[in-house]
């Protein structure tokens, strides 16, 4: 009896070290430095989304006439309140960030201002760049105090901006990446496949804002170019809430990709409100000239730039341009200063 149960005992013994053995050889060879990769990719996989998310980072570049108010609407977008601005040199940067979601992720946004005008307009490829092309918005502001140099002005912002942005599309595609091409398709995305102008439009690859500053000083610019190059469309003033908080808006969506917002202002005699996508040459109209032929024009026929230009110059002629004025300092002796630049030189 005593044998017998020894021998159960010895058998249950041995038993049970030999199922420990295989455990503990099955855990070690199921915990493998490779299968232990393999759960915890399985685990990230099956957390929400959010958790996955990365942080956002965007660019903004902030071109415009001189005194235009560049400065200001940054500032009223960074939410600061600053009575005084400085003059902006040259190219100035700065940033902002924005917290996210549960997990508080940090999105941030740099904000590029380049000052000087169409002087310093050969600056914009130093933050237009080939790493921050699918994130970059272009802000063109102008003052609508000084009617005249608009279009001039604007052109040479948009001129600048698509020959930066080809010869960065031209270098990518010689390395061929698709990465202009699906860029190309995606801004056409926001007028459709129906769009009755679709075959006189160049939307841009990159979001492109036109604001038109100081509006309540001047209150009557055609939305024509804007529509024309797929850019959004809208009026500012520094006094006008309401219109600032909507360029704040549509700059926090196309930056940190808030929910897109609403709204659509074509009346003259208010700010200006017309995001990309949402105009139509129909409705825009047509150029002081045409007005008393209008109605025997189709009215979805096309009126070429050139037309609304030659307008736009009648109604608001180029001031005289300053022809530079020369001295003759002869005539202004001044022996001390004469006699010390004739030792310099």
């Amino acid at each position: 009896m005593n044998g017998r149960q020894n021998k159960d005992s010895s058998g249950s013994l041995e038993s049970i070290i030999e199922d420990s053995s295989t455990n503990i050889s099955s855990s070690f060879n199921k915990k493998d430095i490779w299968s232990l990769i393999k759960e915890k990719n399985a685990i990230k996989e099956k957390k929400p989304t959010e958790d996955r998310e990365v942080a956002i980072e965007s660019y903004v570049l902030f071109v415009g006439d001189k005194n235009s108010g560049k400065s200001e609407l940054i500032v009223r977008f960074l939410d600061r309140e600053e009575k005084k601005v400085d003059a902006t040199v040259a190219l100035q940067y700065t940033f902002c960030r924005r917290t996210r979601g549960v997990n508080s992720i940090k999105d941030v946004a740099h904000l590029w201002e380049l000052a000087g005008g169409i002087f310093l307009s050969e600056l914009i490829n130093v933050p237009i760049t080939e790493f921050n092309l699918q994130s970059l918005t272009y802000v063109i502001v102008l003052d609508l105090s000084e009617p005249q140099d608009i279009l001039t002005n604007l052109e040479n912002y948009l001129d600048k901006f698509w020959n930066r942005v080809n010869s960065i599309f031209k270098n990518l595609e010689q390395r061929g990446s698709k990465r202009p091409k699906n860029l190309k398709n995606l801004s056409w995305k926001k007028f459709g496949s129906e769009h009755p102008d679709k075959d006189y439009l160049t939307p841009s690859p990159l979001p492109i804002i036109i604001v038109g500053n100081k509006f309540d000083v001047f209150r009557n610019f055609e939305p024509y170019v804007a529509h024309k190059n797929g850019a959004s469309l809208i009026y500012t003033a520094h006094r006008d809430e309401n219109s600032i908080m909507k360029f704040r808006n549509l700059l926090n969506h196309l930056t940190f990709k808030t929910k897109q917002p609403s709204g659509f202002v074509v009346d003259t005699n208010k700010p200006l409100f017309i995001q990309a996508g949402s105009d139509a040459f129909s409705a825009i109209g047509y150029p002081p000239s045409m007005s008393a032929n209008r109605e025997s024009i189709n009215i979805h026929n096309f009126v070429p730039y050139q037309t609304w230009k030659t307008d736009f110059e009648k109604y608001f002629p180029k001031k005289a341009e300053l022809q530079d004025i020369k001295l003759d300092f002869s005539r202004y002796p001044e022996p001390v200063i004469d006699s010390m630049r004739d030792q310099k030189e």
